[in-house]
C-alpha cells in the first residue's frame, strides 16, 4: 500500500500520514477530499491570501468530468463553470449532473467567449499542465476570464512545471505557493497551490 503523507497548512485539515490503499481505496476521492481541506476557510489556501469560494462565480480549467467540482459547491459557491475542449468528458460532467448544458465550455481558456471574459470571480486549475507552446496564452486566458479583484487557484503535481511557470504568472498575478503533501513512495514533495491575485496593471 502506498502511503500519502498529509502536512497540513492549519489545524482544520486532515491527519498526518493519511493513508490511502491505490489498489482498492477511492484515490481521487480521497485527493479531492484532501485538496477541499486545504481550500476551505482558516486552512492553507487563505494562509496564502484567498478569499474562499463564498457567494462566488466560478470557473474550473480543465473540468475533465467534472471530479472535482464539489469543492466550490461544497465551500459555498454561488455559481461554477467546468471548461475543457474535451467535449466527451464534458458529456460525463453533465450527465452526472456537475454541470449543465449552460454551465459546461467546450473550449480551452484562450477561446472562452468574449461575454464570459472579466466575470469570474474564482478560476480554478488543478492539476496544472500545459504544452510549452500554450503557457503565456493559457495564463493570459486566465487572467481574461477574472474579473478585477479575480484570484487563481493553481495546484501542480511537478515543481519543475511550477518554477518554468513562474515568471509568467509574474506578468499577470501577483501569487503564493507552498506545498501540500508529499507521497512517501517517491519521498519527493508530490502536489503544490498557489494562489494568484489578478494585477491591475500588467508587468512586462
Amino acid at each position: 500500500m502506498a502511503t500519502l503523507d498529509i502536512y497540513p497548512g492549519s489545524q482544520n485539515l486532515l491527519p498526518e500520514h493519511t493513508e490511502i490503499d491505490y489498489r482498492t481505496g477511492d484515490t481521487l476521492g480521497a485527493i479531492r477530499d484532501a485538496l477541499q481541506s486545504r481550500l476551505q476557510p482558516g486552512a492553507t489556501a487563505e494562509d496564502l491570501g484567498f478569499n474562499g469560494f463564498e457567494g462566488k462565480k466560478v470557473l474550473d480549467v480543465g473540468t475533465r468530468d467534472g471530479r472535482n467540482l464539489t469543492i466550490p459547491h461544497n465551500l459555498g459557491a454561488a455559481e461554477v463553470y467546468g471548461l475543457d475542449p474535451d467535449i466527451e468528458s464534458l458529456k460525463i460532467a453533465v450527465d452526472t449532473g456537475q454541470l449543465d448544458f449552460d454551465t459546461a465550455l467546450g473550449c480551452t481558456v484562450q477561446e472562452l467567449p468574449q461575454n464570459m471574459k472579466s466575470t469570474f470571480d474564482v478560476v480554478m486549475a488543478l492539476n496544472m499542465l500545459l504544452p510549452i507552446s500554450e503557457r503565456e496564452t493559457a495564463v493570459k486566458g486566465i487572467y481574461d476570464a477574472l474579473d478585477e479583484s479575480g484570484e487563481l487557484i493553481a495546484t501542480f503535481v511537478e515543481p519543475e512545471t511550477m518554477r518554468s511557470l513562474s515568471t509568467i504568472f509574474n506578468r499577470y498575478f501577483e501569487f503564493r505557493t507552498k506545498t501540500l503533501w508529499k507521497q512517501s513512495k517517491y519521498n519527493e514533495p508530490h502536489k503544490y497551490i498557489l494562489v494568484g491575485k489578478k494585477r491591475a496593471n500588467l508587468n512586462s
